[in-house]
């Protein structure tokens, strides 16, 4: 099994994959509309297309074509420019689908579908949420704040707040949740919050593929401290 690696410090091992599956339909079943084209990658062929737009101001239901293959999958995205989903490549074995599920002020929800080129389904990858929920220790006892990761500790504080009522006990992390396709694997930015209106940093999961083959699991987690605005 892969193991995680706290960069430069530790190595902890995963335990289990959680899968980010959805349904699909047999192309059979496609009615896809070639004017609903939403995102492309032209020199490879594959384009990707959203089946309707709901009263909720989202976009439901997706058909991803590759040359003449066409699968639907249930897959839901909002329905605003500049946060459309979007394409690219792993690899150039497997098609990385970003579908944003809801944006706003202190708030960005990602999700990431990730499709095998050669059968056109879905490969799993473990939550980043679960992965942190397992993986990471916060403590937070206004003004200060600590953040375990294995045997590593990061230790902050912020007497220049004046106002502590807000501030949680934990550490949250569920808000802003964003990803970074690259060449070869991908990671996920989960931005780490006190309170509802302050962001102290960000923590880092970057994945590969497990020895299997059979889906992305995390290579390394970290943590860094930002500047924080008042």
């Amino acid at each position: 099994m892969k193991k995680i690696r706290i960069t430069g410090i530790l190595v902890i091992g995963i335990l289990s994959i959680l899968i980010f599956g959805q349904t699909m339909k047999s192309n059979a079943d496609t009615k896809m509309n070639e004017n609903n084209l939403i995102a492309e990658l032209k020199d490879k062929d594959i384009s990707l297309y959203y089946d309707q737009k709901t009263d909720s101001a989202m976009l439901k239901g997706f058909y991803l074509k590759m040359g003449d293959t066409i699968q639907y999958f249930d897959w839901e995205s909002i329905d605003k420019p500049g946060f459309y989903p979007t394409l690219s490549l792993i690899q150039d074995k497997y098609i990385a689908i970003i579908c944003t599920l809801g944006e706003g002020s202190g708030f960005n929800e990602q999700q990431l579908h990730i499709i095998n080129k050669a059968s056109l389904e879905e490969m799993n990858y473990q939550n980043p949420l679960e992965v942190l929920n397992k993986q990471v220790k916060t403590k937070v006892k206004a003004p200060s704040v600590h953040i375990r990761i294995g045997n590593t500790i990061w230790k902050s504080s912020y007497p220049e707040v004046k106002n502590f009522t807000n501030f949680f006990k934990t550490v949250s992390y569920e808000n802003i949740i964003t990803y970074e396709v690259s060449n070869n694997s991908f990671k996920v930015t989960l931005k780490a919050q006190v309170s509802p209106s302050l962001f102290i940093g960000e923590f880092e999961i970057n994945y590969g593929m497990d020895n299997k083959g059979d889906g992305f699991i995390p290579d390394t987690i970290n943590f860094k401290f930002e500047d924080i605005e008042l």
